[in-house]
C-alpha cells in the first residue's frame, strides 16, 4: 500500500514538472511570436520612413556607410531561456581549466587560468581563502576582476553640508560576475584540486584588439622602466619617450603601458628619491669611490645640508694630464632643482674639440666654496695648470656701461677699449701708452674700477700672457659657455641629484665617444700631403687629423709666402731672417672655413653613425635574417618563450618586482634607511644686478610692461 503511494506520488512529480516545462515552451513560443512581430512592425516602420523620402537608396548608402565603420571583435555570447545573455571564451591551444585536475601548488593553478583569462579575453584577481592552523592554504578562489557590487556613493547637492562638495564623473568595473575556480586542498597528497569551476560571464569579454590595454599588458618590464628613466636623461619627457619606444617597436599595441604609465613611472622615481637626494648620491659616489680605480670624491656639509662636490674618474685625470696645461673655468646654472652650480673645467684635446677636465657643484660662490673647490682639486690632480681662463665679461660691461651713459653712448669709448684690451699681437709696453691715452682722453683718471682693473692687468690683458704655451687655443671662456650648452642638452632645471649625475654620465658618455670617433677616423685612414717635404711627411704621422689639417696649411703658406731675406754663421750658430710676402696678414690657424670645414665634420659624423648602424645590424643579425620566413620566425619566436620560461622556473632567487627595488636597480642605489645628509636648500643665483638693487625680469613682465605702453595715435585720433 504504501509503495503504491510513493509511485502515485512520484507520477504525479512527474506529471507536474512535465506541465511545467509545457508552460514554459509555450511562453517562450508567444516571446518569439511576439518578437516575430515586433521585426515585423519594424519592418513596415522603415519602409514607411524611406517612402518619406525623395532618394531613399542615399538613405541606404548612408546606413551602409555607418555598418563599414571598424567594430570590435565581439567573443561568443550566448542567450538563457529566461532571456539574460553570457559570455563564455573558446580558447585553444593551451590548458582550460576542468575540475578535477591537481595541481602540485597554488601558484601553478593561478598560471593556469591567468593565461586562460589572457587568451579568453578577461582578468583575474585572487579572492578570499581559508587556511589551516599551520598556516596552509585550504580553500582559495581566483575570480574574474569584475566579480562584486559597486559601492554606492550617496551626495545631497541640496543639503548645505555637501552643497559644494563634486561628484566625480567616473565609472565602474564591477558588475558581479560570478567566473572563477575553487581550488581545495588534498590533506593526504599536499595536492590541490580544482574543485569548481563557473565559465560563465555577465559582461563582453576583450576583444583581441585591445588586450594591451589590459592591466597585465599594460605592466611596465624592467627595459621600459629603464628607458623612461634613460631618456629622461637626455631631456627626452614620458610623452616622447613613449612615442620613440612605439616607433622603434613597430606600434603602440607592442609597448606595455600607456603615456600615462610611463608619466606615472617618472613621478613614482620623483617621490622614491625625495628627502634622500643627497645621501642617495653620496652613497652612489662613495660606492664607486671603494670599486672604481682611481676615482676621487669629496663633498662639504654645512648644517647637516650638502654644499659643495668634487668628483674625477680616472679618465678625467689622464686627460687633464695630457691637455691639462690651459684650462677654461666657468660655472653653469639650472641644471637641478636646489640651483647648485655645476662647475667645469675645460681643456682642448689633440682633435681641437672641448674635454671636461674636472667636475664639481657648489651651492654658494663665495670665496669659502672656492677654496675648498681648487684645494681638492689640486689634491686629486697634483698638478698646477699654466693658465686659467675665467669669465667677467658680464660685469666688465655693467661696469664700463656705469662710467658715464652719456660718453659710453656717444662717444667712441667701447670701441677703442676692445681694441686694446682683445688685441693679442700688441706689447705690453704698447698697451700701457694706449691705456693711458684712452683715460686722458676721456677724463677717467680717478675711476676706481678702471684704476683697479689696471692694476691687475697681468691676469686678464691678452699682452701679458701672449708667450704662454698654447694660449692661443683659448683666449676666452667661449669652451666654457659651449660646454655648458652641450650639458644643458642632457638636463633640466628641475631634476634631483641622482638623475643630474645620470645625465651627466650620458653627457659624458657623447663626449667620450666623439673622441673615440675622432681617434678612429686619424688611425684608421692617412692624410693626402701636399709637399714632398720630410716635415710634412713626419707631421702625417704624428699629429691627429685636425691638426695636421691646421700645420699643413702653414706649411703650403710658408713655402709660397715666406723667403730667406739672410743667412749668417757666428761662431757655429746660424742666423736666418725670414721675410714674409704678407707682413700685415694677422690670420690665425683657423683659415679653413666655409663648406670644406663643413665637409669634414660631416665626415666624423657620418663615420660615427655608420659604425653604430653597422653595431645594430650585428646585435640583430638573427631576426634580420629570419625577417623574410614567416614560419621560421614564428618558431624561433616561440623557443626564445620556452628558453625565458626555462630561466624564469630555474632562477632560485628572482629579482624582486618591488617599485622601490626596481628604481634602486636603475640608479645603481638604494633608498637609505637613515639620512645623515639633507638635501640643498634652494638659493638665488648670485649676480651683479642684485649688488645694484636690480633684478632679471621675466618675459612675462617685459611683456606687460610694453603693453601698458600708451599707443601711439595719429592726428585725426
Amino acid at each position: 500500500m504504501d509503495e503504491n503511494m510513493d509511485l502515485n506520488k512520484q507520477d504525479m512529480n512527474m506529471n507536474e514538472n512535465q506541465l511545467n516545462n509545457f508552460m514554459e515552451a509555450v511562453e517562450n513560443m508567444d516571446l518569439n511570436k511576439q518578437v516575430f512581430e515586433k521585426d515585423n512592425e519594424l519592418e513596415s516602420d522603415t519602409e514607411d520612413v524611406l517612402q518619406e523620402f525623395a532618394n531613399p537608396n542615399a538613405v541606404i548608402e548612408e546606413v551602409t556607410d555607418c555598418m563599414k565603420t571598424p567594430r570590435a571583435t565581439l567573443y561568443e555570447q550566448n542567450e538563457t531561456p529566461g532571456g539574460s545573455i553570457y559570455w563564455e571564451p573558446h580558447v585553444e591551444g593551451i590548458r582550460i581549466p576542468v575540475e578535477g585536475t591537481w595541481y602540485d601548488t597554488v601558484d601553478e593553478a593561478i598560471d593556469m587560468y591567468s593565461k586562460y583569462a589572457e587568451m579568453g579575453g578577461f582578468e583575474v584577481k585572487k579572492s578570499g581563502q581559508r587556511l589551516t592552523k599551520s598556516g596552509v592554504v585550504k580553500h582559495k578562489y581566483i575570480m574574474c576582476n569584475r566579480e562584486g557590487v559597486p559601492k554606492g556613493i550617496n551626495v545631497d547637492t541640496l543639503d548645505p553640508e555637501y552643497s559644494e562638495k563634486q561628484k566625480r564623473n567616473t565609472t565602474t568595473h564591477v558588475t558581479g560576475c560570478k567566473a572563477r575556480i575553487k581550488l581545495v586542498l588534498d590533506i593526504v597528497s599536499g595536492r590541490y584540486k580544482l574543485d569548481q569551476f563557473y565559465p560563465k560571464h555577465n559582461h563582453m569579454l576583450i576583444p583581441k584588439e585591445y588586450k594591451h590595454f589590459t592591466k597585465k599588458q599594460r605592466k611596465m618590464t624592467q627595459a621600459e622602466k629603464m628607458f623612461v628613466v634613460k631618456a629622461a636623461t637626455n631631456k627626452i619627457g614620458a610623452t616622447r619617450a613613449h612615442n620613440l619606444l612605439s616607433s622603434m617597436k613597430g606600434g603602440y599595441e607592442y609597448v606595455h603601458g600607456t603615456t600615462d604609465d610611463f608619466k606615472n613611472h617618472q613621478r613614482d622615481v620623483n617621490v622614491f628619491i625625495g628627502e634622500s637626494d643627497a645621501q642617495m648620491l653620496i652613497n652612489k659616489m662613495e660606492n664607486r669611490k671603494t670599486y672604481v680605480p682611481n676615482f676621487t670624491f669629496q663633498y662639504r656639509v654645512e648644517n647637516s645640508e650638502l654644499v659643495s662636490m668634487f668628483w674625477a674618474d680616472e679618465v678625467a685625470k689622464c686627460n687633464y694630464k695630457e691637455f691639462g696645461d690651459i684650462l677654461s673655468f666657468d660655472a653653469t646654472f639650472n641644471s637641478n632643482k636646489y640651483n647648485m652650480k655645476f662647475v667645469l673645467f675645460i681643456g682642448i684635446d689633440n682633435h681641437r674639440k672641448c674635454v671636461t677636465l674636472g667636475f664639481r657643484m657648489l651651492l654658494h660662490e663665495d670665496t669659502k666654496s672656492y677654496m675648498w673647490l681648487l684645494t681638492t682639486f689640486m689634491t686629486a690632480f697634483l698638478k698646477e695648470p699654466t693658465m686659467i681662463a675665467t669669465d667677467q665679461d658680464g660685469a666688465m660691461k655693467r661696469a664700463i656701461k656705469a662710467i658715464c651713459k652719456q660718453i659710453y653712448n656717444e662717444t667712441d669709448l667701447k670701441e677703442r677699449f676692445d681694441k686694446i684690451v682683445w688685441d693679442m699681437f700688441i706689447e705690453p709696453l704698447k698697451f700701457e701708452e694706449k691705456w693711458a691715452k684712452l683715460i686722458e682722453d676721456f677724463d677717467l683718471q680717478n675711476h676706481k674700477w678702471m684704476t683697479k682693473m689696471f692694476n691687475i692687468r697681468e691676469i686678464w690683458i691678452p699682452a701679458y700672457f701672449v708667450d704662454s704655451m698654447l694660449f692661443g687655443l683659448m683666449r676666452t671662456t667661449s669652451r666654457s659657455e659651449s660646454e655648458n650648452s652641450f650639458f644643458k642638452s642632457f638636463t633640466s632645471p628641475g631634476a634631483t641629484l641622482v638623475s643630474f649625475m645620470m645625465s651627466y654620465e650620458s653627457a659624458m658618455e657623447r663626449q667620450r665617444y666623439r673622441q673615440e670617433a675622432l681617434d678612429f677616423k686619424t688611425i684608421e685612414a692617412s692624410p693626402k700631403c701636399e709637399t714632398k717635404l720630410p716635415i710634412e711627411l713626419h707631421e702625417a704621422r704624428v699629429y691627429t687629423r685636425m691638426i695636421f689639417s691646421l700645420v699643413q696649411t702653414e706649411i703650403i703658406q710658408g713655402c709660397w709666402t715666406c723667403t730667406i731675406q739672410d743667412l749668417k754663421i757666428n761662431e757655429g750658430c746660424e742666423t736666418v731672417i725670414i721675410r714674409d710676402k704678407n707682413p700685415n696678414d694677422k690670420t690665425t690657424l683657423n683659415t679653413k672655413k666655409g663648406k670644406e670645414q663643413e665637409k669634414k665634420s660631416g665626415t666624423v659624423a657620418e663615420t660615427a653613425r655608420d659604425y653604430k648602424v653597422l653595431r645594430i645590424i650585428e646585435d640583430d643579425d638573427s631576426l634580420f635574417l629570419l625577417s623574410k620566413d614567416e614560419r621560421r620566425m614564428d618558431t624561433y619566436v616561440e623557443k626564445l618563450k620556452i628558453l625565458l620560461d626555462e630561466v624564469k622556473a630555474d632562477m632560485p632567487n628572482p629579482a624582486s618586482r618591488n617599485t622601490g627595488d626596481v628604481i634602486g636597480g636603475i640608479f645603481s642605489t638604494s633608498k637609505p634607511n637613515q639620512v645623515d645628509v639633507k638635501n640643498p636648500t634652494k638659493v638665488v643665483n648670485k649676480g651683479e644686478h642684485l649688488k645694484n638693487e636690480e633684478r632679471l625680469k621675466s618675459e612675462r613682465e617685459k611683456a606687460i610692461k610694453v603693453k601698458a605702453k600708451a599707443m601711439k595715435v595719429c592726428g585725426y585720433c
